[in-house]
């Protein structure tokens, strides 16, 4: 990329969450990825940095990040596993010595993400609660009123529970805010622990499989979009109801309706075996993927490897050794998903600067 022409670089179309920003914001950005004499890691940086300073009212412009946004110990993480360092504000509280103590934890690549969340909690909860008090919150939480970000950080230095938990307790108090205070805090993109589309990484899509708009009734088809957008249920509670949409069809319905593209590279015999698992009424929502990821393991490893979902975006310009790599992690079974997510960050940071600038860039920062 760094011998391409400025003309050709101009032509080449900005990453979709860019493209709603006005012509001056979208030259700053093109400029900012551009610059070649920058890693890859630090010209996305400097755009996060870049976005950061823009209006409110251009920020609510940029949508949703897709795919492994969401919060990381102390604030928006790199689409690509755990944030490189703790954020620079915190500094000025801890002192030197203390933050590169905490800086060492966010570098330890041979700790699982799981791991450094541990010891990161460790670290905090032996600093005084004055210290612990007068650390910022992530940036979206500051424009709340004072009361709501006392009793954010109050359950966010609750150590007795685990990151993930106290995240969740985070977001169902946000919840309980009026809603014009709700709308100060974006939310992140629902988790999704499995689906009929769209099984990508543990995320929600944004809408139900577009083929099941001719098959399905047009007011369940509705429902299922308004359920999709609606941000404010918990994902515990989107799948409880998509199953009862689902279980309300004739079981005739739920048997034409079709499989994601990965899987209907399996034989016509096997398609129909899973299909029958999700139109078992007497099963829940979990129940029903649980049977299928059973089902497809149990079958010979040729087709297994037909069942894999797509890779993702950009895998297409690794080195074959590095895909090989790759496609063994997510053969690997005794592996869960933040495992694999490590491992495969792990790759992509050991490959050449020019094969990483062809990857896709982060989402924006301000989830």
């Amino acid at each position: 990329m760094k011998n391409v022409s400025k003309e050709t670089l101009q032509n080449i179309p900005l990453p979709p969450f860019l493209e709603t920003l006005p012509a001056d914001v979208q030259a700053k950005a093109r400029e900012i990825l551009s610059n070649f004499s920058d890693s890859f890691d630090i010209r996305h940086q400097k755009l996060h940095e870049f976005l950061e300073t823009l209006p409110e009212e251009l920020k609510k412009l940029i949508p949703h990040p897709p795919k492994f946004g969401g919060f990381g110990p102390f604030g928006p993480r790199h689409h690509r596993g755990f944030p490189p360092h703790p954020p620079p504000e915190f500094k000025d509280i801890l002192g030197e010595e203390l933050y590169n103590k905490l800086d060492e934890i966010h570098q330890s690549k041979n700790l699982s993400r799981e791991k450094r969340f541990k010891k990161i909690d460790e670290f905090m909860s032996s600093l005084p609660s004055e210290t612990l008090s007068k650390l910022p919150l992530p940036p979206p939480f500051r424009q709340l009123p004072s009361d709501a970000q006392n009793k954010i950080r109050e359950i966010m230095n609750d150590f007795s529970i685990d990151f993930k938990k106290r995240m969740e307790n985070v977001r169902e108090f946000i919840k309980t805010l009026p809603e014009d205070q709700q709308k100060l805090v974006p939310p992140p993109p629902p988790f999704f622990g499995g689906g009929r589309h769209g099984h990508r990484h543990g995320f929600l899509p944004r809408g139900p499989p577009a083929d099941f708009k001719d098959i399905l009734p047009s007011d369940k088809w509705e429902q299922l979009v308004e359920l999709h957008k609606n941000d404010k249920l918990s994902w515990q509670e989107k799948k409880k109801q998509i199953n009862e949409i689902m279980n309300s069809l004739p079981t005739e319905t739920l048997m034409k309706l079709p499989l994601p593209p990965h899987l209907r590279k399996l034989s016509e015999e096997n398609q129909q075996k899973i299909r029958e698992f999700f139109a078992d009424k007497s099963l829940t929502f979990d129940e029903k993927f649980q049977k299928t990821k059973e089902f497809i393991k149990s079958l010979p490893e040729a087709e297994r490897k037909l069942a894999r979902p797509p890779p993702p975006p950009g895998f297409e310009s690794l080195p074959s050794d590095a895909k090989a790599k790759i496609d063994a992690i997510f053969d690997n079974e005794s592996l869960g998903h933040h495992e694999r997510f490590e491992k495969v960050k792990e790759i992509i940071d050991t490959l050449p600067a020019e094969i990483r600038a062809k990857l896709p860039p982060p989402p924006p920062p301000f989830q």
